[in-house]
């Protein structure tokens, strides 16, 4: 009852970190969002390439208002261009390509209105490069 996993299902302010990175975690994931998120929706996603990526896509890519695809600082991460073409077949909404997890996080701040949510999720690798900056903006946030 009172378990809690970073990374996996955490809600940080108005960022939701899950690092659902197969279809049955992304099922689950989905369900939460549908059924929880505010909208919109900003989802942050980085996998490795080594994933089911065009089912992850099918699962998740469609309920996000704006999609931010990021690689991932490790050797097995899935590309921008292997992700640009699952984005294409599966996004309903806007979708930006950034070079980087930091970039990827700026970008989903800067696009995501007050009120909205932004979702990590793809790769425990992904979240573990972007949780400690969410958490650093946490504390430097003006009381």
């Amino acid at each position: 009852e009172n378990v809690q996993h970073p990374g996996r299902l955490e809600l940080i302010e108005h960022f939701l970190l899950d690092g659902a990175h197969n279809p049955a975690g992304c099922r689950s994931l989905r369900e939460y969002l549908d059924e929880f998120a505010p909208r919109p929706l900003t989802l942050v996603f980085g996998a490795m390439r080594d994933k089911q990526l065009d089912q992850i896509g099918e699962i998740l890519f469609p309920v996000a208002d704006v999609l931010v695809l990021s690689p991932v600082e490790n050797p097995r991460s899935a590309s921008i261009e292997m992700l640009r073409p699952i984005a294409g077949c599966f996004a309903r909404g806007a979708v930006v390509e950034t070079s980087s997890s930091a970039e990827a996080l700026q970008v989903a701040i800067a696009r995501t209105p007050p009120g909205g949510l932004i979702c990590i999720a793809g790769s425990l690798y992904l979240i573990g490069e972007m949780r400690p900056s969410i958490l650093k903006m946490r504390l430097e946030e003006p009381t």
